[in-house]
């Protein structure tokens, strides 16, 4: 499985083409694209794009994939994406230190 990060540069409805992808990407028609998870931004295996054609040209480095989108971009202005679990929010620098139950009430009675 490659890691391709994803371009996009034109979006016809429901056709997403990636430009300036390398000749010798390991990308083949009928491949299913999917996000990676790399940013923390999405989760990774949410479905994106399936290829549907390559034009590799002789002596280029550089050739044209055209895609036909899996996840509505032609029928959707907005995307809600759910996860499992979210990480909890950091304790502040004073709250890191343990302290004992008795030592947290001595300091309730103290204020």
């Amino acid at each position: 499985m490659a890691c391709v990060q994803l371009y996009l540069v034109r979006a016809i409805p429901a056709q997403l083409v990636l430009r300036y992808m390398p000749t010798s990407a390991d990308i083949e028609n009928g491949d299913l694209l999917v996000t990676s998870g790399i940013d923390e931004i999405y989760p990774p295996g949410i479905p994106v794009a399936t290829v549907v054609k390559i034009e590799r040209r002789p002596g280029l480095s550089f050739c044209p994939h055209y895609l036909l989108a899996d996840c509505g971009v032609d029928k959707h202005h907005h995307l809600l994406i759910l996860s499992g679990t979210p990480k909890p929010p950091a304790l502040p620098a004073e709250q890191t230190v343990t302290k004992s139950p008795v030592e947290i009430a001595k300091t309730k009675r103290a204020k």
